[in-house]
């Protein structure tokens, strides 16, 4: 919330329909997440699951949007309207290299990551990824920082720091334990 300038309440009445759809993309990346680390525990092969992932996403948005393109906002209404780049070569190559590259390859790259690493390691470093976005956003684009965004994004990296720090430390006993012993 800080580093995307969420905390101001302007944020948030500007687009409710859009906060929503943020939170309901945050929880199904999460079974996303999960569904993944069932798989590779199975031992089925990355890319075949994210083929079937993706497949199945594409059928169902593509009907979603064709059904209910007229209530939802840039919606298609007809399906000529999926086709609006027509014989413009070099939108549909742009097209192509944002689905093929950052999509299928980050999706397919942390299946494949969910083979080698637990889960906890491999969500933890795409926690990172607000930082590395605003890395990028200020060498690419020039864009700068206040200081409640900077002060979001050292407390990502406190917090992924921390738990790497303390991931193989046993628990705590619990208040219940330290008062049944007899010392």
């Amino acid at each position: 919330m800080l580093v995307s300038g969420a905390y101001r309440a302007a944020a948030w009445q500007a687009n409710l329909l859009g906060i929503f759809v943020g939170v309901l993309s945050g929880l199904c990346y999460a079974a996303y997440s999960l569904m993944g680390r069932s798989a590779s525990q199975r031992g089925l092969n990355p890319w075949t699951t994210l083929l079937y992932a993706f497949g199945f996403a594409a059928f169902f948005l593509l009907n979603i949007n064709l059904l209910a393109g007229r209530f939802l906002p840039g919606g298609a209404s007809r399906p000529a309207d999926l086709f609006w780049l027509r014989d413009a070569l070099a939108g549909w190559g742009i097209l192509f290299l944002l689905a093929a590259l950052p999509t299928l390859a980050g999706y397919g790259l942390y299946n494949v990551s969910l083979t080698y690493l637990p889960s906890s390691v491999a969500n933890l470093i795409v926690t990172l990824e607000p930082v590395y976005t605003v890395i990028l956003a200020y060498f690419l684009f020039g864009e700068l920082l206040n200081i409640v965004q900077l002060a979001g994004g050292l407390l990502i990296l406190s917090g992924v720091v921390l738990l790497r720090l303390f991931e193989g430390s046993p628990p705590a006993p619990a208040l219940s334990e330290l008062q049944a012993s007899p010392e």
